[in-house]
């Protein structure tokens, strides 16, 4: 998605039956963050499933990484 620089997407198991995916992203964007979720959101309808959409999205100001440039 344009203006999205990284996206880290994350499966996390509520309980043994449901499973969320929680997204970390950091933009150059402009906007609130409730508008820029709803973007991505949006961009993301147009070519996924919908269980397929995070459930959460939380903008980062900085990715952190580890000494190699793996997401830590």
């Amino acid at each position: 998605i344009k203006g999205i620089d990284q996206f880290i997407p994350l499966l996390y198991e509520t309980d043994s039956q449901n499973k969320i995916i929680i997204a970390f992203y950091k933009t150059s964007l402009d906007g609130s963050e409730k508008e820029i979720n709803e973007f991505i959101k949006d961009k993301l309808r147009e070519s996924l499933f919908d269980h397929m959409i995070p459930t959460y999205l939380n903008k980062l100001d900085q990715v952190p990484l580890l000494y190699n440039g793996k997401v830590d």
